[in-house]
């Protein structure tokens, strides 16, 4: 069935009866209007209206109609309106299985497993206590000598959360060259 046939029209037909009838059927074929109809009619009209729209993207533009009239015309031509080359689509075979409970393959043991770090790369425990002991005693000080009016205090709160501020960055930059060092004394060993 050729797009003219769907939209119920000559092939010489012009670009305004196409579009009047292409808006008439679309208008009776609509989902919309089918909306209370039994279920066979409403898919009857879906499938229907598919077409349609299938048959009005290709006649609808001056170039693509051209071009859908020259096939038509063509000797041996594919049957009107199917793609030149449609897809071939093949079901799964039966042994296909998306999932598997479990698959011998599939090794997710290390999921579930603690990890463990290398007490050789571990920081020592004053350097993850020291940078917020240190903020928290820092605050304290400053609160402190904010109330009692007391620069001296005031200045050490700021030294100290100077400190603690450098202790924060230098922490883990102090972890980073252990770690470095022990993997490297370890490959020395290997």
């Amino acid at each position: 069935m050729t797009h003219y046939e769907v939209l119920g029209v000559a092939p010489d037909v012009s670009e305004d009866e196409l579009r009047r009838a292409y808006l008439r059927l679309a208008r009776r074929y609509h989902p919309d209007r089918h909306v209370d109809a039994d279920p066979a009619a409403a898919a009857d009209a879906d499938a229907r209206m598919r077409r349609i729209n299938e048959a009005w993207e290709v006649l609808g533009s001056p170039s693509t109609r051209a071009g859908y009239d020259r096939s038509l015309r063509a000797p041996g031509a594919a049957t009107p309106g199917a793609p030149a080359s449609a897809p071939t689509i093949r079901p799964p075979s039966s042994e296909f299985r998306p999932y598997f409970e479990h698959d011998e393959d599939d090794d997710d043991s290390w999921r579930y497993e603690p990890d463990e770090g290398d007490p050789a790369t571990a920081p020592p425990r004053l350097l993850l206590v020291a940078p917020p002991m240190l903020l928290g005693m820092s605050v304290f000080l400053l609160v402190a000598g904010l109330t009692l009016d007391a620069p001296g205090v005031v200045a050490a709160a700021l030294i100290g959360a100077l400190f603690s501020l450098l202790l924060f960055v230098g922490a883990p930059v102090v972890v980073l060259f252990r770690s470095r060092s022990a993997e490297e004394r370890a490959a020395r060993r290997r």
